[in-house]
């Protein structure tokens, strides 16, 4: 029986062998150990060891040595890792205010180039431009933008009605005035949009030998800073008579 293994060197019998079908349900090792005092060499002596034979006794991945409740799996378990959630790496952005002017061209006189001022006399056409770009740096956000209009009156009388193109479309009429009140342009995530105002007005001057100054007056603020941005446009109406 010596080299069956049922009697140790020392004369004693022992049956002590494990067979692999006897232990399962752990990731530990099974196998017995060469150390007589802690056959399973988890840690804990055999006269103590609720199965001096299993590391792991109730299967939860925890050597009974190192597991503060050995024979119960709900307690020190080897915890599954939590995930760690995704970082959202959405931008939420702003809308930035590119290019924004208004300038005035005298169509009475056949100008053709936009600027900040014109000189007029009394009965001419006066044309306005009013132009944002509008860009929104957003991944997911859609921001809005308002442009304001004054046009100084008293001497300036507004055509009644206005175009609006966005990117470069086809030009919509703005009926009426009060588009000048804040009139709004949506601007989706991740989009870019030129928008272009135009009216007219007709200079007028009643009284004869004078010399008055018109402004436009435009502004565009957005929602998603405090940054806004003014331009205005000078109109110089002359009433004195021509001379040769």
């Amino acid at each position: 029986y010596l080299n069956s293994g049922l009697i140790t060197e020392d004369g004693f019998y022992s049956d002590n062998i494990i067979n692999d079908d006897e232990v399962s349900g752990s990731p530990i090792n099974t196998q017995a150990g060469s150390n007589p005092n802690d056959f399973d060499e988890d840690g804990i002596p055999n006269a103590t060891d609720p199965d001096p034979y299993n590391p792991d006794t109730d299967g939860d991945g925890l050597a009974d040595g190192q597991d503060p409740a050995p024979v119960d799996p709900t307690v020190g378990q080897t915890a599954t890792p939590i995930p760690t959630p995704p970082v959202d790496t959405k931008k939420v952005g702003e809308l930035k205010v590119g290019d924004f002017y208004t300038n005035v061209r005298n169509l009475g006189r056949g100008a053709t180039q936009w600027a900040t001022h014109t000189e007029s006399r009394p009965g001419d056409q006066i044309a306005f431009i009013i132009y944002a770009e509008l860009t929104n740096t957003s991944d997911y956000v859609t921001y809005e933008a308002i442009i304001t209009d004054r046009l100084q009156s008293t001497h300036l009388e507004y055509s009644g009605s206005a175009t609006v193109e966005i990117n470069h479309s086809l030009p919509q009429t703005l009926a009426g005035d009060s588009w000048m009140n804040g009139y709004t342009i949506k601007v989706p995530a991740g989009q870019t949009k030129i928008v272009e105002i135009r009216f007219t007005a007709t200079a007028e001057l009643d009284q004869p030998n004078q010399v008055v100054v018109d402004t436009n007056f435009a502004w565009v603020d957005t929602d998603s800073n405090n940054d806004r941005k003014t331009d205005v446009a000078f109109v110089t109406i002359d009433s004195y008579p021509l001379t040769n």
